[in-house]
């Protein structure tokens, strides 16, 4: 993303070298939002048959929103779990994942620490990935 700011016209006074505009062209990107993401987890890795994988408690005080995506060849549940203290943890939502798509998930922020729980159908993955973010909109 790059700013460009074009001053027109600009005139100095005599004697001094502060310099007054009296117009001013500012060409701003169509997206004026700024976005802050930081990448918490990215996982890459073989599933056994119904097994779970549990990401840490990732404190999001100063954020927004919780995003992220899985991708599986197999069906399996992927659980979002919320915290307000990082050790007592209730399921926010669960989504299922069909084997061979991309499931992704943006979460408002609404408490302390989230994490992610994935858990594996009856056969074993040969492709699984879960990558999650950590946003400020």
């Amino acid at each position: 993303m790059s700013f460009m700011l074009e001053f027109v016209n600009p005139k100095t006074t005599a004697g001094n070298v502060k310099v007054s505009v009296e117009e001013a062209s500012i060409r701003v990107p169509v997206d004026k939002q700024a976005v802050y993401r930081a990448q918490l987890f990215s996982v890459t890795s073989n599933l056994n048959a119904s097994a779970t994988y549990t990401t840490p408690g990732y404190d999001m005080y100063y954020f927004t929103h919780f995003q992220g995506y899985v991708y599986s060849d197999v069906d399996g549940t992927l659980h979002i779990e919320i915290s307000m203290n990082g050790s007592d943890w209730r399921r926010l939502k669960s989504i299922s994942v069909s084997g061979g798509s991309t499931v992704t998930f943006n979460e408002e922020v609404i408490a302390r620490y989230y994490r992610i729980v994935y858990e594996n159908g009856a056969t074993a993955t040969s492709t699984f990935e879960l990558v999650g973010y950590k946003v400020v909109k």
